[in-house]
């Protein structure tokens, strides 16, 4: 391949990747680290633009016309996820002018921080998207949220009716949601042991409806949202779901999703433009009485109360395959489930009969052994397996 003087090599751009940071965190360590803390008392307004707003390139950059390997790195950054295609344009203005490219996506992302910011519950939120009308500055390429402080929200949701949901002014434009409290958990440098990211169980029994409450209200075009280390329950998630028909991706990794029951499938159902599914590390709780009516039928002793639980396991992991047809991408490792005062890992079987019957399958991450993997890849050949 020619080589072209004083060009910056491809490899060197990848060296020079953040491996923790995000774009938020690149303007937060400039900070002192009590608005590290996003005090109220050291910032007065809980809305932020991120620098990358810009959408032209800031100057006329020869890099990629004048690397032979341009059009090679460009399809390149086309894998990475927006967070790191955000990380490698903070690296240099060559890089950012690079992350300008036509071919690549050119979403622009804004901030919300609710903690510190006097928000104390749904209708505050949405009251205060009104008055600061946000709306407004979620246009055109600007289609990604960060929401931090969601836990911040109280089950506070009497006043909220028709005629108050009406008045709403929401961030229709917003089609990506990261609502998740990741961030915080790395600042504090806390582990991912599940009694390091647990909530406390009043939050998801007060809160876990009113945030999903909230997030339909406040974002009713998402297609992509993470909403990992939330409170959120599966009842809210149920509401969010509902008023969000065209989710295509969603995220719910470290997190505790309860109650799980027929009502549960039924937001399976209601995702039918699901594409990918994301739950690492996530611990999954059946309803007792689900457990409960499947033991009456099959019988009451030890054995048998193990089957009715392993049938709640089952059935979820059929429920998707079924009500979820577009489901491309799914990634459950380290997921477990309740059973007998324990969380267990997913049965071998379980997993293999998803992936047998998902018809659109092409990437599945997850614990399954190496020799059940080389048995799928020959049954599945156009599925990788993670």
């Amino acid at each position: 391949m020619r080589s072209t003087p004083n060009t910056t090599p491809a490899t060197r751009f990848f060296s020079m990747f953040p491996e923790l940071a995000s774009i938020h965190d690149h303007f937060d360590s400039e900070q002192n680290d009590e608005d590290d803390e996003f005090d109220s008392s050291t910032s007065s307004c809980p809305f932020e633009i991120d620098d990358l707003a810009p959408c032209a390139p800031r100057s006329q950059c020869p890099l990629i016309t004048s690397f032979d390997t341009g059009d090679c790195l460009v399809n390149i950054l086309n894998y990475l996820t927006f967070e790191d295609l955000n990380n490698f344009a903070l690296v240099s203005k060559q890089c950012y002018n690079i992350r300008c490219h036509q071919y690549l996506d050119q979403t622009r992302s804004g901030t919300i921080r609710l903690d510190g910011s006097g928000v104390k519950n749904t209708v505050e939120l949405m009251e205060k998207a009104k008055e600061k009308q946000w709306h407004k500055s979620f246009q055109g390429n600007r289609r990604h949220l960060r929401l931090l402080g969601l836990n911040h929200i109280s089950s506070d949701i009497k006043s909220i009716n028709g005629d108050f949901i009406r008045k709403c002014s929401p961030l229709k434009e917003v089609t990506s949601l990261d609502c998740s409290e990741r961030q915080q958990y790395l600042r504090q440098g806390i582990s991912s042991g599940v009694s390091s990211w647990l909530n406390r169980y009043e939050d998801y029994v007060d809160k876990g409806f009113a945030q999903g409450l909230a997030l339909s209200l406040l974002v009713p075009n998402l297609k992509e949202i993470d909403m990992s280390l939330t409170s959120l329950t599966s009842l809210g998630v149920a509401w969010l779901v509902e008023h969000n028909p065209n989710l295509e991706c969603i995220r719910w990794n470290q997190s505790l999703i309860w109650p799980i029951n027929h009502h549960t499938y039924d937001i399976l159902k209601a995702c039918r433009n699901l594409k990918e599914l994301h739950i690492d590390d996530a611990r999954l709780l059946f309803t007792p009485p689900r457990r409960t009516r499947a033991t009456l039928e099959i019988g009451g002793n030890e054995h048998t109360n193990a089957s009715a639980s392993e049938l709640d396991a089952e059935e979820m992991w059929t429920s998707l395959a079924e009500s979820s047809r577009c489901i491309e991408r799914v990634s459950c490792r380290r997921s477990k489930w309740y059973q007998n005062s324990k969380f267990r890992a997913f049965s071998q079987e379980s997993l293999m009969r998803f992936v047998r019957n998902a018809p659109k399958l092409q990437w599945f991450r997850s614990d399954l052994t190496a020799e059940n993997i080389a048995i799928l890849t020959n049954e599945r050949p156009g599925v990788v397996f993670c």
